[in-house]
């Protein structure tokens, strides 16, 4: 077979549907797993099993015994469906649509096929290996088990970045409060009673906080549960809140902030917060030469060049705890994700795939 040094697009679209097609929330990524581990084998290209618990595991491709070798990464797992009925892929003229389109099954397709095209161009390992992860939507074991056995110098992440290279990433901290109170007769509830009481009071004040002070960080107020204590006072209330924290803002300092004001709330000597997700933002040197390497590549394209910070949270925090340089690159739009209406531009897809390829022969040649 000649070389092409070009992705083929039909492949791409149909890998990205199949993907899509395939359900597979956090924790229950078996079947796309086993699919996509099927799909390397009968192309005959090298890939690993990493086990993650009984029955989930990574994927690597490419040389799996290098250990410090760069990575492009994808993760496989997706949010839960809104409607069961109706997640599965619908490929349109211009979009593809589907639970995991923009987060990240697009990517992961971008990434796969920028490796098919590898091997049948070149017939040998490419200077990056690939990886596939599971539960980056909750537990983050995936990634976690990936960097016990592995430790790359640098990654690129598939994450959706609408094709920004995105060399700053925001800082996440998970703030778990819990409130409590007495459980009496409803008619007899006043507000030092409350748990709930108490925990309306704990969110209004960091709120505030949030809004007037630190106006620069994102939050959602993600669960409030509280018991249930039928016609009576409910005695626990527990709410998590997910904070975005931008590079240049200390984490530290965010977490102190927020659990001086609830302390000052609180009214139970139980009450309590807790930050059981605390990953600090950060900022990749400009002069990082996988970033000039990209940047000459969009520049013979004639795409857009632009370096931006990455608002959510992703494997990407992990690996730069580790040691690993990660910076994040990937089709799709981040307002997309986790939406009723998921969907990918094709054009940015095949653009995407394309791109990663050249960068395969970039670092190659260099």
């Amino acid at each position: 077979m000649g070389k092409t040094n070009k992705i083929k697009k039909r492949r791409l679209e149909k890998l990205a549907c199949s993907l899509i097609d395939i359900y597979s929330p956090s924790g229950k990524e078996e079947e796309v797993l086993s699919f996509l581990y099927r799909y390397f084998c009968s192309l005959k290209i090298p890939v690993k099993k990493q086990k993650v618990d009984e029955s989930r595991y990574n994927l690597v491709i490419g040389d799996e015994n290098n250990r410090t070798i760069p990575v492009l990464c994808g993760h496989l797992d997706t949010a839960p469906a809104f409607n069961l009925d109706r997640y599965e892929s619908v490929k349109k003229r211009y979009v593809i649509e589907g639970l995991g389109a923009a987060d990240m099954k697009g990517g992961c397709a971008a990434i796969a096929e920028a490796f098919v095209c590898w091997y049948e161009n070149y017939r040998k390992n490419p200077p990056l290996n690939l990886i596939f992860v599971v539960g980056e939507e909750d537990t983050e074991d995936g990634i976690e088990e990936f960097l016990k056995e592995y430790r790359p110098t640098w990654a690129i992440v598939a994450e959706p970045t609408n094709l920004a290279v995105c060399a700053g990433h925001y800082g996440y901290l998970e703030v778990e409060i819990a409130t409590f109170g007495y459980r009496r007769h409803a008619s007899l509830a006043n507000t030092e009673h409350n748990a709930i009481y108490t925990m309306f009071r704990a969110i209004k004040k960091i709120t505030d906080f949030l809004d007037k002070d630190k106006k620069s960080i994102s939050y959602n107020i993600r669960d409030v549960h509280s018991s249930d204590a039928g016609f009576a006072v409910p005695d626990r209330c527990s709410a998590w809140i997910d904070v975005h924290v931008p590079p240049f803002e200390p984490l530290e300092e965010v977490a102190a902030n927020l659990r001086n004001i609830l302390e000052k709330v609180f009214t139970n000597p139980r009450d309590s917060v807790k930050f059981p997700s605390f990953y600090p933002g950060y900022q990749i040197s400009a002069g990082f030469s996988i970033l000039g390497s990209l940047k000459n590549i969009y520049i013979q394209k004639g795409l857009k060049w632009s370096v931006e910070d990455f608002r959510s949270h992703s494997d990407a925090n992990i690996m730069k705890v580790s040691g690993v340089k990660p910076l994040i690159l990937g089709p799709g739009q981040l307002a997309k994700a986790h939406s009723e209406n998921e969907s990918i531009s094709i054009s940015q897809l095949k653009t995407a795939s394309q791109l990663y390829f050249e960068l395969l022969q970039s670092i190659s040649l260099s």
